[in-house]
């Protein structure tokens, strides 16, 4: 059986409970294929899986937008993820816009 592919997705790994779950549930799904897709650079945990960046630095917003989400979707295709969980809203807002067919995806929500 082939390995599922797991692709957690955030806007940044600073210091906050959403990263600090991330950061716990790469540590206890050992037996997958994981992959982290973040927007920022800047980081206070330290994660052991393959980081990828999508960043736009100097771009207005929308077009930011649409340069990550095309960004996204290139990755998405590349890597066909079986499962991609994203955290806190833009990454959520990313992740239902980016979804393939045969995708499944969890959304977490934090206040």
């Amino acid at each position: 059986m082939q390995t599922q592919r797991i692709l957690f997705l955030i806007k940044v790994l600073a210091g906050g409970g959403a990263e600090r779950v991330l950061v716990n549930l790469c540590k206890g799904l050992k037996d997958y294929d994981k992959r982290l897709v973040i927007f920022k650079k800047e980081k206070k945990y330290e994660v052991d899986v393959k980081e990828i960046l999508i960043s736009a630095p100097f771009l207005i917003n929308f077009v930011k937008f649409l340069v990550r989400l095309y960004k996204l979707k290139k990755i998405k295709k590349t890597l066909n993820p079986t499962c991609t969980i994203s955290f806190l809203e833009p990454a959520n807002f990313y992740n239902v816009l980016s979804k393939t067919q045969k995708e499944k995806i969890i959304l977490s929500f934090r206040n």
